[in-house]
């Protein structure tokens, strides 16, 4: 934000000052188009949100108005000689250049623009596809490089699913023998790839770079900047005429030198963990940048994940520690006054955790046993729901919202107080320990997206989550700054001594636990109880991935989505037919056909 509103904001005072005073008209019309130059942004980072690059046009205008800004302080300065006007224009242009391109990435970057300009009728798809070169890939294990080169084959076919573009059958299946007889770690490896494409795309200037204007564009820029310090440099040094303030020469310095700093350093991050980049500089013909590409593969392309713009990870949160942790009543009115709460609460209470290994080969696992199911739709967990609603005695009037969170406290209970990490010893140990974590995580992370990110749900209900926080917090008032297991403690033996209402979800949690831990068949089967809490959390995580509309997952992939998204191109690329439309083909003997031959690439 600051990177709009700054260089605006100083731009009209040197406006203002340039009008009432003449004493620096030749340094303020150069800063101004210092200004300019800085509104173009960072290259690895032009939005934050969807709305953001839907909003192209409003950054359009700010442009055109400071554009005008920094002309009009030009035309000011010429009330007096102006000895710098040569930097000024070099700088001018550079601001300009710098400015389109963010405007044109955000352009470009809406949705509709950046995914598919139209949906195209079938007779031009199937034209444009018979046309087409086939995709040649060796088999076997395939380098970093190959494999962004696939990823990008697979992206361009299938970003369409984001806006609900529809497939033929022959589309469809070309890619799906791309990725036949492939590995679950390989498949893994190409959906992180496509989504690193998908945010370079949408949230960086990657894709302009890889115009002919724009990648033109960008040359001249590198040669107008050093040109204006250069002949700045000269300016100064060598007029006698007029002597300039050394502080104001310093400022002017700071502001070419460390713009061009800051410019180098996010070109070179950007052409160094641009996944899109790597990919579109794979697929050129001329020698220069095929010698790139040779080198990257003789280093093995050793990317630090520090410089990954997307990589996996799991937000945690936790309703327990939430409700221990709360601030002083009084600061929780000045906040909830401000509309700032559920800012402050994520930035506070919100921890993020990276993707273990064990968690990772789980979801592989489920995607695989899943499709081999034909169970890759949206009534998984309501399955699982109605199984547990029926083995366990919770009201049968909870929605799978409310259950979420009556299963949260359950695994938080259960983490705690019922099987502490001192009593997993044993020769199951391990299998144990892998279900307590997996589930715990999971916990966190699904709690996290029905509060943070309810667009991911289903049916997002707010007003039963603040009551529920309400709730713990009242019962957890007097065990404020107490550790998580006493916490968890406190809720089982006020539940126990009927000290809480049997409406809660605190008491439907109570019941749950009380049931796995003496009444259940399993109950001395520890293993038994975490791998059934593993599983309805599997379930959970499934359905919100699959039943998630399309631009979530592009509008949260860097903003706690992305285990969602992760997991839902990952059916996409494994042969799940549930996120494409195809075009209804009138032949029926042909459709059946097609069906048939897709489905036995997988099953």
């Amino acid at each position: 934000m600051a990177a709009d509103w700054a260089p605006a904001f100083i731009l009209n005072l040197i406006v203002n000052y340039s009008k009432t005073r003449h004493d620096k008209t030749e340094l303020m019309s150069f800063w101004a188009s210092c200004m300019l130059l800085h509104l173009g942004g960072s290259d690895h980072a032009i939005a934050f949100s969807l709305e953001d690059n839907d909003l192209w046009f409003r950054y359009a205008f700010t442009f055109v108005f400071m554009f005008l800004s920094s002309a009009y302080v030009f035309y000011l300065s010429f009330s007096q000689v102006n000895y710098l006007w040569i930097p000024n224009v070099l700088v001018f242009l550079a601001g300009i250049i710098k400015c389109y391109e963010r405007a044109r990435a955000r352009f470009i970057g809406s949705m509709d623009k950046s995914i598919t300009l139209s949906n195209p009728k079938y007779e031009d798809v199937v034209k444009r596809k018979s046309s087409e070169e086939p995709h040649n890939f060796r088999a076997g294990e395939l380098d970093d490089v190959e494999v962004i080169q696939l990823a990008y084959t697979i992206f361009r076919a299938y970003k369409g699913v984001l806006v609900e573009h529809k497939f033929t059958f022959e589309e469809y299946g070309r890619i799906q023998q791309l990725l036949q007889n492939r590995t679950d770690l390989f498949a893994f490896r190409i959906a992180q790839a496509e989504l690193e494409i998908l945010h370079d795309v949408l949230y960086t200037k990657a894709q302009i770079f890889h115009e002919s204007f724009g990648n033109s564009a960008r040359s001249v820029y590198w040669v107008l900047l050093p040109a204006a310090l250069a002949s700045f440099s000269l300016l100064v040094r060598n007029n006698k005429q007029k002597q300039f303030d050394p502080f104001d020469v310093g400022l002017t310095y700071s502001l070419l030198i460390g713009g061009m700093f800051l410019d180098a350093i996010a070109f070179v991050i950007l052409l160094y963990s641009s996944t899109f980049t790597i990919a579109t500089m794979s697929r050129a013909t001329s020698r220069p940048i095929t010698w790139v590409v040779k080198f990257l593969k003789a280093l093995k392309w050793p990317r630090p994940r520090a410089l990954w713009c997307w990589r996996p990870s799991l937000q945690q949160f936790n309703l327990i520690t939430y409700g221990l942790n709360r601030p002083p009543k009084a600061w929780e009115c000045i906040i909830d006054s401000l509309h700032l709460t559920n800012y402050l609460d994520e930035m506070i209470y919100v921890k993020n955790k990276s993707l273990s290994p064990i968690l990772e080969a789980e979801i592989l696992r489920q995607v695989e046993i899943r499709l081999n199911r034909h169970d890759w739709d949206c009534n998984s967990y309501a399955s699982t729901f109605t199984k547990c609603t029926s083995k366990f005695p919770v009201s049968k009037e909870l929605d799978k919202n409310e259950f979420l969170i009556v299963w949260h406290i359950v695994t938080e209970i259960f983490y705690n107080v019922v099987d502490v990490p001192e009593e997993n010893i044993g020769p199951d140990s391990r299998e144990l320990n892998k279900f307590r974590e997996c589930s715990k995580s999971l916990s966190d992370y699904m709690i996290y997206i029905l509060i943070f990110r309810p667009f991911f749900m289903p049916v997002p209900n707010k007003k039963k989550i603040e009551e529920t926080n309400n709730k713990i917090k009242e019962l957890l008032h007097e065990k404020k700054n107490s550790s998580q297991q006493e916490a968890c403690q406190e809720i089982m033996k006020k539940a126990a001594e009927g000290r809480i209402p049997q409406e809660s979800f605190l008491y439907e949690a109570f019941k749950v636990v009380n049931c796995l831990q003496t009444e259940s068949p399993w109950c001395q089967d520890r293993v038994k109880c975490w791998e059934i809490i593993h599983k309805t959390w599997i379930a959970i995580l499934f359905d919100a991935a699959k039943c998630s509309a399309p631009r979530a997952h592009a509008q949260y992939l860097v903003r706690g989505g992305e285990i969602l998204s992760l997991i839902w191109l990952l059916g996409a690329n494994c042969g799940s037919m549930a996120q494409f439309s195809f075009f209804e083909d009138s032949d029926e003997e042909n459709q059946a056909s097609n069906m048939a031959r897709l489905e036995s690439i997988y099953y």
